[in-house]
């Protein structure tokens, strides 16, 4: 039993830590001050950027549907703490959700 509330920190702190870093990059305020071409592309990178590192972690740690589940909430959550509009939350985890198997 120690071993699945474990697993659950690990994959918190990893949500975390990918929502903060997303937002130190792209904060939601320069979202609404930046030209939007030159933002997408940058945003696309960062998304590929995300995608990398949770095929990475999905992979080493074995993850079940429920730890992937638990992993999209938390970042959904942790982006709408950093005041990301529900809309681009949703956006972004959907990009997330198609692109790691």
């Amino acid at each position: 039993m120690l071993l699945f509330w474990r697993k659950n920190k690990v994959i918190d702190n990893f949500a975390v830590v990918l929502a903060d870093e997303l937002y130190s990059q792209i904060p939601p305020e320069m979202l609404e001050k930046q030209n939007i071409k030159k933002l997408s592309r940058r945003f696309d990178k960062e998304l590929d950027r995300i995608v990398i590192k949770l095929r990475d972690f999905k992979v080493v740690n074995n993850l079940s549907v429920y730890g992937k589940a638990r992993f999209h909430l938390t970042f959904m959550e942790r982006l709408r703490d950093h005041g990301y509009e529900s809309n681009l939350v949703k956006e972004i985890n959907d990009h997330l959700m198609v692109n790691v198997p």
